[in-house]
C-alpha cells in the first residue's frame, strides 16, 4: 500500500503561524537542534526534561544550556522522570552523546538554575492554564505518561502530541526498537493508548531520510554564531560516530551523514506540509524477548480486522521533504 495517498487531510492542513508548545526532551545532539527550531519556528511556553540520551543531571544540565544558547532564555525549564516507568535503567545512549550528552563543542555551563523539579505538576499545570498547546515529546514517553496519569483529561485540553520515537521499519538499538520508545516501552505503550486526539509520529523510517553532513558542519562554521558554532561540534561528533557505526575509514569518514531525528517532531508542527502522514493503528510491545519496545504500525489496507476494527490512533509520518527540512534546520541553528 502507497502511504502517500492515505494522507491527504494530513497533508492539506495548515499549522499556526507559530504554535504555542511545550518541548519535553533529553538533550542529546539532536535535541539541541531541535530546541533551535522550536525557537525559530514556535512560541516555545517551556521545556520539560526527562532521562534517556544521558542521565537526569546531565539532560536538564543540556537542556538550561539549549535554553542560554537557542534564544530561549525567559522559557522555564523544569526536570522531569529519571528512570522508565518500569524502574531504573543503564541504557543511555553514552556512545551516541558521549560523557556529558553533549560531546563535541567545547563544554560550558548552564547560566540558570531550573525553574523545578516536578514536570508532571508543570505539564498538568500549563496546559489547565492555557488550552491548545502543543506537546512535542523528543524523548523516551515517560514525563508525558505519567502527566496522562496525573491528568488524564490533558489529552482534551492539548492541540495535539507530536512524537519522535518508534519506526515502521527497523529499530536502532534492537533490531526491531528505537530509542526513546525501548527506554521506556511501557510509558509509550501508555501514551499511545491514550486516545489523544491528535498524534503525530516521526519515526526512523521518515527521520533517517533526513540527514546532515559535511556541508552543514561548513556552513555552521562559516556563520561563526554562538549557536551555530556549537552546533556545528555537535554535528561533527554524530557524524564521526556514525562513521564509526557504519565502518567507514579513511576518506568515507568525510563522507558520513547524521540523521536529524529531533528537528522532525517539530517540523511537524510548524511546517506540516513539509511531511506526508497516513493515519494508523499503533501499538507498542512490552513483553516480547525479540521486539519489546517495536511500535507496531497497523500497515493492512482492509478496514475490517479480525476480531473487529480498529480505529487509527496516530497520523505517522512516512515522507519528508528533507531539502527543506535540513535548510530550516541549518538557518535555526545559525539564528534560533
Amino acid at each position: 500500500m502507497n502511504p502517500t495517498g492515505a494522507a491527504s487531510a494530513e497533508q492539506t492542513s495548515q499549522a499556526p503561524s507559530r504554535p504555542r508548545v511545550i518541548v519535553d526532551c533529553d538533550p542529546g545532539h539532536d535535541d539541541m537542534f531541535a530546541l533551535a527550531v522550536a525557537a525559530s519556528t514556535c512560541d516555545v511556553v517551556g521545556i520539560t526534561v526527562v532521562a534517556g540520551n544521558s542521565p537526569l543531571a546531565n539532560t536538564e544540565r543540556n537542556a538550561r544550556i539549549g535554553r542560554d544558547l537557542m534564544g530561549l532564555e525567559s522559557v522555564e525549564v523544569h526536570a522531569g522522570a529519571a528512570e522508565p516507568l518500569a524502574g531504573a535503567s543503564q541504557l543511555f545512549a553514552s556512545q551516541a552523546h558521549g560523557r556529558t550528552g553533549l560531546d563535541g563543542p567545547p563544554e560550558r555551563a548552564p547560566m540558570r538554575p531550573l525553574d523545578g523539579h516536578d514536570a508532571v505538576s508543570y505539564l498538568v499545570e500549563t496546559t489547565r492554564a492555557e488550552e491548545g498547546l502543543w506537546l512535542i515529546a523528543i524523548g523516551p514517553l515517560t514525563n508525558i505518561a505519567l502527566a496522562l496519569r496525573a491528568d488524564p483529561h490533558l489529552r482534551g485540553r492539548i492541540a495535539g502530541l507530536s512524537v519522535m520515537g518508534g519506526s515502521t521499519t527497523h529499530g536502532n538499538v534492537t533490531q526491531a526498537a528505537e530509542f526513546n520508545v525501548y527506554f521506556d516501552p511501557e510509558a509509550a505503550s501508555e501514551v499511545f493508548s491514550a486516545q489523544i486526539p491528535r498524534l503525530l509520529m516521526f519515526g526512523l523510517n521518515v527521520t533517517h531520510q533526513v540527514q546532515a553532513g559535511a556541508e552543514m558542519i561548513g556552513a555552521l562554521n562559516n556563520a561563526a554564531t554562538e549557536s551555530s558554532l556549537f552546533c556545528a561540534g555537535l554535528l561533527q561528533f554524530s557524524m564521526d560516530f556514525n562513521a564509526d557505526i557504519y565502518g567507514l575509514s579513511g576518506a568515507e569518514r568525510s563522507l558520513a551523514r547524521a540523521p536529524m531525528h529531533d528537528p522532525c517532531a517539530v517540523l511537524g508542527v510548524s511546517h506540516p506540509e513539509l511531511f506526508t502522514f497516513a493515519p494508523r493503528h499503533v501499538e507498542v510491545e512490552t513483553t516480547g524477548v525479540q521486539t519489546r519496545g517495536i511500535t507496531h504500525v497497523d500497515e493492512r489496507p482492509w478496514k475490517i480486522r479480525a476480531p473487529g476494527p480498529i480505529d487509527a490512533n496516530a497520523q505517522v509520518a512516512y515522507r519528508a521533504d528533507a531539502d527543506q527540512v535540513l535548510a530550516m534546520i541549518l538557518a535555526s541553528a545559525i539564528s534560533p
